[in-house]
């Protein structure tokens, strides 16, 4: 087994670095909380673990050693010394990401040079086209107040895609803000009889519920950037990842049955939701073309619900937020009640509904709402 220690960064988008330390916390691992992200010292099994099972990181990185540069000839100098051969063998392809906050080298392009020519000319890389970029290693370079920080990704691109979702609506959710979503709801759960969102869409945020309840891994289907690295052995990552299926699978056991049902007013969402539940195996679920208040009849007491209701654009669409919050008037037995938030809907949900997170969602402040079931007298 491999025996080297990592300072690894799960990036996240901001506002659900608490969501990201939950998840490590469950793993029995602490990191700290930066903008942005979790930093926290381990093992290769817990890289490899934070790569395959986190729902909530948009990448996991591994950060080399930090050090102050205010010139590019210091700069180019310490680059030299970072341990990119012992990750990078002669020949990848890389693609170098910089982001430049209050420092003397402010130019990030200049920068990417600077870095491109260290990997190519001392290291061996090759630099990626812009065709090549998703197969590429992507190498973060990140400089505030003079400090520079460079990490190697490890996760691969687009961590946040589970492989479920082959059809998308628009403005449908990304994966990982779904689940902050979830996530909240399996806090206040209870012993709910079923799992409702009336606005479901192409079904995001209950096909990411099904797919944590069934024991499946966040980047079961994933290629990692790790598995280009030299030293990398197959067998050991298969026999990790082999591990964590059968113990999310276990856990997985332990849970109570997950009834769920989606509606929409649109039949294409619908179509969508079902081709996506149906390409991934996932359920069961029941689906329902109709409004929120339509479809509530048939909807038993102490259903819980959850949703990502129009907004912002898409608050034209339908007054779906009005007809949420009138729904919830009428029937007090429904909860608990968690809703993605945004534009005018987050006046509309009332002030007792409190916000348990804020983050961006398509560049909209979102925030988490949530109604708690009234307790029976």
């Amino acid at each position: 087994m491999i025996q080297t220690s990592y300072l690894i960064f799960v990036q996240c988008s901001v506002g659900l670095e608490e969501v990201v330390q939950r998840e490590l916390a469950r793993w029995g691992l602490v990191g700290r909380i930066f903008a942005g992200g979790v930093e926290l010292r381990a093992g290769w099994p817990e890289l490899v673990r934070c790569c395959l099972m986190s729902r909530a990181a948009e990448s996991v990185r591994v950060r080399l050693k930090a050090f102050v540069a205010r010139d590019f000839e210091h700069l180019v100098g310490q680059l030299k010394k970072l341990p990119f051969r012992a990750h990078l063998p002669p020949g990848t392809p890389v693609a170098v990401r910089v982001t430049c906050h209050q420092s003397r080298l402010w130019h990030s392009d200049a920068v990417a040079e600077r870095v491109y020519g260290v990997l190519t000319q001392h290291v061996g890389c090759v630099r990626a086209g812009a065709s090549e970029r998703d197969e590429a290693q992507p190498v973060f370079v990140r400089l505030d107040h003079d400090e520079v920080q460079v990490s190697l990704d490890a996760g691969g691109p687009r961590m946040h895609r589970r492989g479920y979702r082959p059809h998308v609506e628009r403005a449908s959710l990304r994966e990982t803000l779904a689940y902050a979503v979830v996530d909240q709801l399996m806090s206040e759960l209870g012993d709910a009889p079923m799992i409702w969102d009336p606005f479901c869409g192409a079904g995001t945020l209950l096909l990411e519920l099904l797919h944590l309840h069934a024991g499946r891994l966040a980047g079961e289907g994933r290629s990692l950037s790790l598995e280009t690295w030299r030293g990398h052995d197959a067998e050991q990552l298969a026999q990790v990842k082999q591990d964590l299926l059968a113990q999310a699978a276990e856990s997985a056991r332990l849970l109570p049955p997950l009834a769920a049902l989606g509606s929409d007013i649109s039949s294409r969402a619908l179509d969508a939701a079902r081709t996506n539940a149906d390409a991934a195996g996932l359920g069961p679920v029941e689906w329902r073309l109709g409004d929120i208040l339509e479809v509530s009849k048939a909807v038993p007491p102490g259903t819980a619900v959850l949703c990502n209701p129009p907004y912002g654009k898409r608050l034209a669409d339908c007054d779906g937020v009005k007809k949420l919050v009138q729904l919830c008037e009428r029937r007090p037995d429904l909860g608990p009640i968690v809703v993605l938030a945004g534009g005018e809907a987050k006046q509309i949900i009332p002030s007792h509904w409190p916000a348990t997170l804020r983050f961006q969602n398509g560049g909209l402040q979102v925030s988490v709402r949530v109604k708690r079931r009234a307790r029976e007298r």
